[in-house]
């Protein structure tokens, strides 16, 4: 499958990445640094990835970006699963008090991104792609 053809079933990362730009530009422009907003769109963008995730088929392997990467019963079950554990990890740090007080964009941000990695690890086929 070409690349411009396995951009479609490429959307959960693309759901992730959108989610993490976001929260930079939110917490670049915005006033109160201690708002509950992004932990409400990390769960929103989450969410999404999640969504998109469950509805890919995964019924035969299907090589995406030339071979570097396959989407898979497998690659699915652990994006679901990653996606599922990063949703608690948020609903477990919205009432942290160790993030009470702090600027708490930056903190999503790097678990997103966390997130995007496992997501691309749990489909790689190829060394460079890890």
């Amino acid at each position: 499958m070409g690349n411009f053809a396995s951009l479609v079933h490429f959307l959960p990362e693309f759901a992730v990445t959108a989610t993490i730009l976001l929260l930079v530009v939110v917490h670049v422009a915005g006033k109160n640094k201690q708002s509950a907003v992004p932990a409400l769109l990390s769960l929103a963008g989450v969410g999404a990835a999640l969504l998109l995730s469950a509805i890919q088929p995964a019924s035969e392997s299907m090589p995406l970006f030339e071979g570097m990467v396959a989407l898979d019963g497998f690659s699915v079950f652990f994006k679901v699963l990653t996606a599922l554990v990063t949703v608690i990890v948020i609903f477990m740090s919205m009432e942290s008090a160790e993030l009470s007080g702090r600027s708490q964009a930056e903190y999503y941000i790097f678990l997103l991104s966390v997130l995007l990695g496992m997501f691309l690890l749990t489909a790689s086929t190829d060394i460079v792609m890890l």
